[in-house]
């Protein structure tokens, strides 16, 4: 009886994908911003810049094998990517933290995506939320 335990925990130790220890994560709490209003939100990613873009512009994430991946780029985005600031700095990269960004005067009313960028997660361009696509926040 306790061999069969242990042989399914080892079976289903093999099969189930591993599961990640911590993940780098924003996520909005305002959605409808008047133009130089402030994002608020929360998350983690200690010191890593956040960018606004376009939500006709913003990467998607790839799919390969049933398993999603973050869109990745060499270095820091540029245009259409709109720096709004770097999170807070602490010791811990996954330390929880509040943020707010002043949307800065060259972004024009319309739909936008945040991105966390993590040059430590192979430059992965991480969207702001819990789903697949991310969160819309718009500007008027």
């Amino acid at each position: 009886m306790k061999s069969s335990i242990v042989g399914a925990a080892v079976v289903a130790a093999l099969l189930l994908p591993p599961l990640a220890s911590a993940d780098v994560l924003i996520v909005l709490t305002t959605f409808n911003l008047p133009q130089h209003g402030i994002i608020r939100g929360h998350g983690n990613g200690s010191n890593m810049p956040v960018y606004l873009v376009p939500v006709r512009d913003a990467p998607h994430r790839n799919m390969r094998n049933g398993t999603s991946y973050e869109p990745q780029v060499k270095r820091p985005p540029g245009a259409p990517f709109v720096f709004l600031g770097r999170l807070h700095a602490y010791r811990d990269v996954f330390r929880h933290q509040a943020f707010a960004f002043r949307i800065p005067a060259v972004v024009k009313p319309g739909l936008y995506r945040v991105f966390v960028y993590c040059r430590a997660c192979g430059g992965s361009l991480i969207v702001s939320g819990l789903s697949f696509s991310g969160q819309v926040l718009r500007v008027y």
